[in-house]
């Protein structure tokens, strides 16, 4: 289970790239609009995967015994190659639909691959570098018996109940 803390890192992530890929979207004369904006919210799942994936690798690592640095930075590195690959692959099936259509075609839906591709690509290096340092400040590893979640009780109240079910 994730705890306030690793929550609270991989949420700092959102906001950082949605700015960041309005941002630079203006570069590629995109304005905020409904089909930008729509964009962004089919990237929102998406965008906050690799934040996730570093957060996790660090708390586990952190749980395993490593410090902290030690911990952030070898998390980092066994997550870096395969979380950009899998944004990369992402990038890649969106960005050709900015090239497909002409005309008003493609005025309605030109923002959707750019804010897409940008929101990923910078949720990527917000991962790799914003990410990494607040899991170093704000991560501890779960100590043997302590609760991994605020509310972990929740959780282990429905595990239980729905095991006897079965």
């Amino acid at each position: 289970m994730v705890g306030g803390r690793t929550s609270l890192v991989m949420a700092a992530a959102i906001p950082v790239v949605m700015v960041t890929a309005f941002g630079i979207g203006t570069n590629f004369g995109i304005a905020l609009e409904q089909m930008s904006i729509a964009s962004l919210i089919l990237s929102l799942g998406i965008m906050v995967d690799n934040a996730v994936v570093v957060s996790n690798n660090a708390r586990r690592l952190m749980s395993a015994g490593l410090g902290r640095f030690e911990a952030v930075a070898k998390g980092v590195e066994e997550v870096l190659a395969p979380t950009l690959m899998g944004t990369l692959t992402t990038v890649f099936v969106f960005v050709p639909l900015a090239f497909m259509l002409h005309g008003p075609r493609l005025e309605y839906i030109y923002s959707i691959p750019i804010i897409v591709s940008l929101a990923l690509l910078v949720s990527w290096v917000v991962a790799m570098t914003m990410t990494t340092l607040l899991a170093y400040v704000l991560i501890r590893p779960v100590s043997e018996g302590q609760a991994g979640a605020p509310l972990g009780w929740v959780g282990a109240f429905w595990g239980k109940t729905l095991a006897g079910r079965g």
